[in-house]
């Protein structure tokens, strides 16, 4: 009933609609980075310099909370470089602006809190008052300042009893919370659009429409070419075994999505796979996320071999189709199904999410390579040494994030 030659062809016809529909997602994908409609052709030429904050946003595709967390970084760090009250010799986005005076009172009261830790802030009162300051001074300057100096320089991990990140991240969710959210995103995306860093949302909205429609014209191509075997051949075994490929498809990329749903598994995953460090720490990390790869492979395969076997099994005993001719079937329609799921992701992300044009893409990786060979200790060490504001930390903490950032120093 059903001849090898025949659906030997068929399963060839499919495999190819899959593949081409797949190099005309590639030819979309590279019209919609090809840059922005704002700039002129030699514009878009230039190279692009990115803020900390513009690069966080640009990595996690426009993800605010971590992006409030580097502007915070970032922040307190060139409030903490300033030598003045004013903002004089600072050059600050609209953006930055809005949270300009938070950021130093919240610096201003962290140094209060810790200098009251060894130095009483109150007025003395009394001969016995003023003595007890002296002294506390006096303690303060050899003592501790030396010791957290000896500790920085004999081993740099001492450094996490010197930098809060809990801290950090409290006055980005303040901040985040007090409303400046959507205002800092606004003058972030006009001063990101402007440049012609990300994709206009029209832009995004137009290709999310073309997305969804060539995922549906993909679906009835496939389900055309099935109308191209003989009419003697049981059409309902063809809907079955097309709805076994679609589920089989579901399947495989539902167990690729599990992994993401543990916590800071995506920004573990691509700073471990897309920083260039051979400390062996990373070794260390790279290996672990190689075998829980390996293991979630294995897993996928069982189930899917589970699936395959069930699928062959009803199709021979209920559908009555050979084994080979099912098998051939099954695996056209999987490919068919992968193919379909992803152009509705593709749509689905194009609406809801920004996208970095090429412009922006070459200077994020160039900023990937800036910081590669740097260790974020070695990093924080000059925050705290280096009287000038260098963004190389921001830079740092917008990549690795700052879940991450202790565990990989």
């Amino acid at each position: 009933m059903y001849e090898s030659g025949t659906v030997l062809q068929f399963c060839g016809l499919t495999l190819i609609a899959v593949a081409l529909f797949a190099a005309i997602r590639l030819i979309l994908f590279r019209q919609i980075l090809e840059g922005s409609m704002s700039l002129q052709p030699w514009q878009q030429k230039e190279p692009a310099s990115l803020k900390p904050p513009e690069l966080a946003y640009l990595l996690r595709a426009g993800d605010m909370s971590h992006t409030m967390i580097v502007l915070a970084v970032d922040l307190i760090q060139r409030s903490l470089k300033s030598q003045a009250s004013d903002n004089s010799g600072l050059k600050l986005e609209p953006y930055e602006d809005l949270i300009w005076s938070d950021v130093k009172d919240f610096t201003r009261h962290w140094a209060q809190q810790k200098i009251a830790q060894v130095i009483p802030l109150s007025r003395p009162q009394g001969f016995l008052g003023w003595l007890v300051g002296i002294k506390a001074v006096k303690t303060f300057l050899t003592e501790t300042l030396l010791r957290t100096i000896r500790e920085l320089l004999k081993d740099p991990r001492h450094l996490r009893k010197y930098f809060s990140a809990a801290g950090v991240a409290r006055l980005a969710m303040d901040l985040y919370a007090s409303g400046y959210k959507d205002i800092i995103e606004s003058n972030l995306k006009q001063e990101l659009l402007s440049r012609g860093l990300i994709v206009e949302e029209s832009r995004r909205t137009t290709f999310s429409s073309i997305f969804s429609l060539f995922a549906a014209a993909s679906l009835l191509s496939f389900c055309g070419l099935s109308l191209l075997l003989p009419l003697r051949y049981n059409q309902l075994a063809l809907v079955a075994l097309l709805t076994m490929g679609f589920l089989n498809a579901a399947l495989i990329r539902a167990v690729r999505f599990v992994p993401s749903l543990l916590p800071a598994y995506e920004e573990f995953r691509q700073v471990i796979f897309e920083i260039e460090r051979n400390s062996f720490r990373f070794s260390v990390f790279r290996t672990t996320f190689r075998l829980a790869n390996f293991m979630l492979l294995s897993l996928l395969l069982a189930l899917l071999g589970m699936g395959v076997l069930v699928e062959l099994t009803i199709s021979k005993l209920i559908l009555a189709v050979p084994e080979v001719a099912s098998a051939g079937l099954i695996a056209s329609f999987t490919c068919a199904g992968l193919l379909f799921i992803q152009l509705l992701l593709d749509s689905h992300n194009l609406r809801w999410h920004e996208f970095p044009t090429g412009r922006a893409l070459g200077a994020v990786k160039c900023a990937k390579c800036k910081i590669a060979a740097r260790s974020p200790i070695q990093c924080l060490r000059q925050v705290l040494t280096d009287p000038e504001y260098d963004p190389t930390f921001s830079e740092v903490v917008a990549i690795y994030g700052i879940e991450t950032l202790w565990l990989l120093s």
